[in-house]
């Protein structure tokens, strides 16, 4: 695993599915490096004593994830990635 990512507990982002929809870049769907095609998964997410927020979990696969609104989910070995933004 590269440095710039970490091990997530899976349970810390079981949360319920609003909305499925392709990770875009520059106006095309980006892909990972095998050339799977990417997904954002918008997930509610509520850890306890807090308020419920929303995460976006970014899902590789060669087609739209098939999943209900609301269905509860649990990601299996998820990473996260270190990033900056305007420095």
């Amino acid at each position: 695993m590269p440095l710039t990512q970490f091990k997530l507990e899976p349970s810390s982002l079981r949360g319920l599915v609003v909305g499925v929809e392709a990770a875009m870049f520059d106006g095309k769907q980006s892909e990972d490096r095998e050339g799977t095609k990417l997904w954002n998964v918008t997930l509610l997410v509520r850890q306890p004593d807090s308020r419920p927020e929303t995460q976006v979990i970014r899902v590789a696969s060669d087609h739209e994830p098939k999943v209900q609104d609301l269905a509860e989910v649990e990601p299996t070995d998820p990473q996260g990635t270190f990033w900056t933004n305007n420095g």
